[in-house]
């Protein structure tokens, strides 16, 4: 499979060069040259495969890398992702399930067994997308195996912002044939994104605030880039770029902003509402959310409570409660050490 980067619209990179390689020597991210699609009867058989069968065949798509169902079995687990029922309405999908209690970790994992010699750097812009692109096609296949009517009734998907690598995965799984509905993306106060898809302005020399959820406290992430070179193509990101450059204001008009945000929302959820969302959805459900769960299901609810939609939605939940153990425990009221049988509950 050939890549392209989002700025320079002739050359072609391989596989190779995504995974060893963060950026292209233009400063561009990454991204298929033609995006695979998979066909409604490839999406039904994920339902007979395994988790780890469909992970690697997005893999094998991307990266020619040769793996099997057994080679992801044995690298990450057999089940690194529990789904778990919030409501009728509501799954998460906890993608944690490892020793480091995170979705990196995985990724790390994935990543040396991708590359043809041992890695001591972090995992590419792409490989990091692409993991997470093939994690949700195991996810989806779990999810067909218990209702293969989902293909004709897309779900919602509810993600933290961060860098932009999980929204972008979400983007690229539904372009290649997922039922994923709309994609909500969790905020924190530094709604540079929501600011973008709400109103079609970013003033990208904002400065950024400290919060609770230090991952997320980007203005501009930095694979934004990404969706907007998909959606409105690489002219438009050298204007993004020249304006991020001068730490300016980037504002689009009607039109592309509305091709920018198909399919796209996002939420901005503050400290004080993560404190308060944590130990009322324990409370309520019995489930204990990671402060960034929290930025994710408090957009999700604004987005229903906007749209008055209540279509079926899976949280992706990429890091565990007790990797914030301590503001867990302050916003519930109860020791830090108490959390991991809480965790465990349900």
């Amino acid at each position: 499979m050939l890549y392209a980067t989002t700025r320079d619209p002739y050359d072609a990179f391989t596989a190779y060069r995504t995974l060893h390689a963060d950026r292209a020597a233009d400063g561009g991210l990454y991204t298929p040259y033609r995006l695979p699609q998979l066909e409604r009867e490839e999406l039904r058989r994920m339902a007979k495969c395994s988790f780890g069968q469909n992970v690697a065949r997005i893999l094998n798509i991307f990266f020619a890398a040769g793996l099997t169902g057994w080679d992801i079995d044995f690298t990450i687990g057999r089940a690194p992702v529990v789904l778990d029922g919030l409501s009728s309405r509501l799954l998460l999908a906890e993608c944690w399930r490892n020793t480091a209690g995170k979705l990196s970790h995985t990724v790390k994992l994935l990543d040396n067994k991708l590359r043809t010699v041992p890695a001591g750097q972090e995992p590419s812009g792409w490989t990091q997308i692409a993991v997470s692109v093939a994690m949700l096609f195991g996810i989806f296949g779990q999810l067909l195996r218990a209702e293969e009517r989902l293909l004709d009734n897309p779900v919602d998907l509810a993600v933290t912002t961060g860098d932009f690598s999980m929204p972008m995965a979400a983007w690229y799984g539904k372009h290649m044939g997922l039922p994923i509905g709309n994609v909500i993306c969790g905020c924190n106060t530094n709604g540079g994104v929501w600011d973008l898809l709400h109103h079609g302005q970013i003033s990208t020399g904002d400065p950024v605030i400290s919060t609770t959820t230090p991952e997320c406290d980007r203005v501009v992430p930095e694979k934004l880039e990404l969706l907007i070179c998909n959606t409105l193509g690489k002219k438009e990101v050298c204007r993004f770029l020249d304006c991020y450059r001068k730490g300016s204001l980037y504002a689009l008009e009607p039109i592309p902003l509305e091709a920018l945000r198909d399919g796209m929302y996002a939420g901005v959820i503050s400290d004080t509402r993560v404190s308060a969302l944590i130990p009322s959805v324990y409370h309520t459900h019995g489930y204990l959310l990671s402060p960034y769960a929290a930025l994710a299901y408090g957009s999700l609810m604004d987005y229903r409570a906007k749209t008055q939609e209540n279509r079926m939605a899976v949280l992706i939940a990429d890091r565990s409660p007790l990797c914030d153990g301590n503001y867990v425990s302050q916003c519930l009221g109860v020791p830090e050490q108490a959390l991991g049988k809480l965790v465990n509950r349900r």
